[in-house]
């Protein structure tokens, strides 16, 4: 078995994303049902969510694409742990460099690596195969915020969409949103 760095930022968090064990499972499993052979997550941190949906499509290799060494090291400990490290790449890169086709790809919360939504949304429809999926973890403004209150978090207002603006992008770009279940 690998060794797991030393604990250290994050080491209790199977997340570096508001994500239960059981919420991750039911995506894993959903992204599995459209039985994929090549899983992209960029920006997968230490590939957590990567690895449990690895774990149930067992036909699928999978590459994880992270800046930060130390999370990509962790991830390659965890993929050995579970048996995965020969399905599983994971490499120290920018989300940008990803560009083979995949039938699933998984964008949590790294988004900006390729500038703004609109530019993320059209890079990732590039990268996901026709009929394949991708989970986007994104920002949206529950209502339009005031100049002030969006430079208090380092955004400008129009930084983000609404969901229904958010959905309206995806749709122009040609991706199909799919309602969850479970």
């Amino acid at each position: 078995m690998a060794e797991v760095p030393p604990p250290g930022f994050y080491e209790f968090l199977d997340f570096n994303a508001p994500l239960s064990g059981v919420r991750a499972d039911t995506i894993a499993r959903s992204l599995a049902a459209g039985r994929p052979t090549r899983i992209v997550d960029v920006g997968c941190g230490w590939g957590e969510l990567l690895l449990r949906t690895l774990a149930v499509a067992p036909e699928a290799s999978g590459l994880g694409v992270d800046t930060d060494a130390q999370a990509i090291d962790r991830g390659r400990a965890r993929a050995s742990n579970r048996g995965l490290a020969d399905r599983v790449t994971f490499t120290v890169d920018c989300a940008t460099t990803t560009t083979d086709p995949a039938d699933a790809v998984i964008c949590i919360g790294a988004d900006h690596a390729y500038g703004d939504q609109q530019d993320a949304i059209r890079a990732l429809y590039r990268i996901v195969r026709p009929g394949g999926r991708l989970l986007l973890g994104t920002g949206v403004w529950e209502r339009p915020p005031t100049p002030a209150e969006a430079a208090s978090i380092g955004m400008e207002p129009d930084s983000l969409r609404d969901l229904a603006g958010l959905v309206d992008l995806t749709i122009g770009t040609g991706f199909r949103p799919l309602v969850p279940r479970g």
